[in-house]
């Protein structure tokens, strides 16, 4: 993808609220409205997850409504169709199936620029357009962040490559999700004290992106799965 880059400072913070329903056929895993707090340089992904809790397959479609973006920083938008060198005024998702979850994604680069953004999509069932309801991406980037303050410490993650298993090491963490290449979400853990022992046995090979949160802070980790 266009924004695997190495990040200096491997953290970004978000803030999901409860989980919001705002049509019959799309739930959001988390909020409507998300913060993330990105380092001052570096790529850093800001997603909303979507869900199609309808008993059949369906396509979500989106319009962006307003961008308040510095032009300063480097962004780029994906969907699970693909990613793009800009925020992008609409399009469709790949047909996704009952039950299946996906994001929207805003990657940036605030090139050492400290700012705010705001940007904002809305997004529907295009069986049904009328009902939609309105994503918010609220981007805050301070000047002085760094490792000190948002570096998780003794965080381990092995083997990598792996085959069966990934041993996730650490402490202080309310969740573990996994993602696949294309967003989706596909392993979703209750940590353990100390370690968690996560079953990928399951999953196609490939390469995923995993996710350990608390609430205060996000820290993320490709791995391959073999």
């Amino acid at each position: 993808m266009i924004m695997n880059k190495a990040l200096p400072v491997a953290v970004v913070s978000c803030i999901f609220g409860i989980s919001s329903l705002f049509s019959q056929s799309i739930e959001v895993v988390g909020s409507k409205v998300a913060n993330f707090w990105p380092a001052t340089n570096g790529y850093t992904d800001c997603s909303i997850h979507l869900k199609n809790k309808g008993a059949s397959g369906m396509k979500i479609g989106y319009e962006k409504v307003s961008a308040d973006f510095p032009a300063a920083w480097s962004v780029s938008f994906c969907d699970n169709n693909g990613c793009f060198f800009s925020l992008v005024d609409n399009g469709t998702f790949a047909p996704m199936n009952a039950g299946e979850e996906s994001s929207l994604k805003i990657t940036v680069d605030p090139k050492g620029m400290a700012d705010t953004a705001v940007v904002k999509y809305a997004v529907f069932d295009i069986s049904n357009p009328v009902q939609r309801d309105t994503l918010v991406f609220n981007i805050f980037v301070r000047w002085g962040a760094n490792n000190a303050d948002v570096v998780v410490r003794d965080m381990q993650l092995g083997p990598n490559p792996a085959t069966d298993n990934i041993t996730l090491r650490g402490e202080g963490y309310d969740a573990i999700t996994i993602y696949d290449i294309k967003g989706n979400l596909v392993i979703n853990k209750k940590p353990e004290i100390e370690q968690t022992v996560i079953d990928i046995s399951g999953l196609p090979a490939g390469v995923y992106m995993l996710n350990a949160a608390n609430h205060k802070q996000l820290w993320s980790r490709r791995f391959v799965k073999n």
